[in-house]
C-alpha cells in the first residue's frame, strides 16, 4: 500500500474513532443535560420531558397559610409552591411553651400561625410576666433569631390548640436572597413591628392606666363589615394587665368605668368598642 493510501486510511480511522467518542459523549451529556446537546455530531434529540417540580407535593393548607404573610405573598406562585413543599407543619396543645426566653437557637426557623393563638412575653426570676403581643392566624414569629442567631428574646406559649407552618433558616434565606420583592416586603413588616413597639413604649411612658387599656383594646380590635370595632378573641383582664404593666384589680376598675361611660360593651365573650374610646387613648 502506498504511503498516501496508508495516511488516508489512518485519517479515516481517526475520524471514525472521533465520531464514536463524540456520540458517546453526547449520549452521556444527554443524560445529564437533556435538551441542551441537540445537534452535536448530527444527533436529533426529542424535547426534554417535563421534570416533576417538587420532591413533595405542596399542601394547599400550607400554601394558603404562607400566602397570608405579606412577604411570602410577594413571591411568584411557582416559588411559593416550592417553598411550601419544603415547609413543615407542627401542632401544639393549649398552654404549651414553644420557645423560652434565653434558649440557644440551635434550629432557627420562622413560624407562621395556621390556626390557634399564641402569646409572646418576657418574665423575671420571680415569675412576673409582661405580655409583649398576642398573635393569631397569618402572623409569624421567630424572625429575630432567624436573622441574628442570638438566643430567644421572649417566651412563646400557645393560648389555645395551635398549628404552625415552619420554614427553616436555609430555605428562608435562599428565597429572600433571590427575590427582591420578598426582601422589600419583609423589611416593611419588620419596620411595622418596630413602629408598634414604639407606640407601646410611648403608651407605657406617657399614658395613664385608662389610656393604656384603651390603646390595647383598639390595637386588638377588628372592624366588621358594618364598621364596628370588635374584639372576638378571648381577652382576660389578667392578659390586659400583663400587657400594660398594671394590676388586674386596676384593669377591672378601668373596664368597669369604660362600660359605665359607654366606651365599651360586652356581648358574651365579644367586646364591642364605641367610637369615643379613641379619646381615652390619646
Amino acid at each position: 500500500m502506498s504511503s498516501g493510501g496508508w495516511r488516508n486510511k489512518q485519517v479515516a480511522s481517526r475520524g471514525a474513532l472521533n465520531h464514536d467518542r463524540v456520540a458517546t459523549l453526547t449520549t452521556r451529556s444527554s443524560l445529564l443535560f437533556p435538551g441542551q446537546v441537540a445537534g452535536m455530531a448530527g444527533l436529533s434529540l426529542d424535547p426534554m420531558p417535563p421534570r416533576p417540580r417538587f420532591a413533595v407535593p405542596p399542601s394547599p393548607t400550607v400554601i394558603a397559610t404562607l400566602r397570608q404573610v405579606p412577604f411570602f405573598a410577594a413571591l411568584p406562585e411557582a416559588d411559593l409552591e416550592r417553598l411550601a413543599s419544603s415547609a413543615r407543619q407542627k401542632k401544639f396543645p393549649k398552654n404549651m411553651v414553644i420557645m423560652s426566653q434565653g434558649d440557644e437557637n440551635d434550629s432557627p426557623a420562622l413560624y407562621v400561625i395556621a390556626s390557634g393563638r399564641i402569646k409572646v412575653g418576657i418574665s423575671d426570676q420571680e415569675g412576673k410576666e409582661v405580655i409583649l403581643s398576642m398573635l393569631g392566624p397569618g402572623q409569624f414569629f421567630g424572625e429575630m433569631s432567624l436573622i441574628d442567631g442570638h438566643p430567644r428574646s421572649a417566651n412563646i406559649e400557645t393560648t389555645e390548640a395551635s398549628e404552625f407552618v415552619v420554614v427553616n433558616k436555609d430555605d428562608f434565606k435562599l428565597f429572600l436572597s433571590q427575590n427582591f420583592d420578598m426582601a422589600l416586603a419583609f423589611m416593611r413588616e419588620i419596620v411595622r413591628r418596630l413602629r408598634e413597639a414604639d407606640k407601646k413604649i410611648e403608651s407605657l411612658a406617657l399614658m395613664d392606666v385608662y389610656g393604656r387599656v384603651a390603646r390595647v383594646l383598639l390595637d386588638m380590635a377588628e372592624k366588621t363589615v358594618d364598621g364596628k370595632l370588635v374584639i372576638k378573641r378571648r381577652l382576660t383582664k389578667q392578659d390586659i394587665a400583663r400587657m400594660i404593666g398594671a394590676s388586674r384589680e386596676m384593669v377591672s376598675r378601668v373596664m368597669k368605668d369604660l362600660v359605665e361611660m359607654n366606651h365599651v360593651s360586652f356581648h358574651g365573650t365579644v367586646i364591642v368598642l364605641n367610637e369615643n374610646l379613641g379619646a381615652s387613648a390619646r
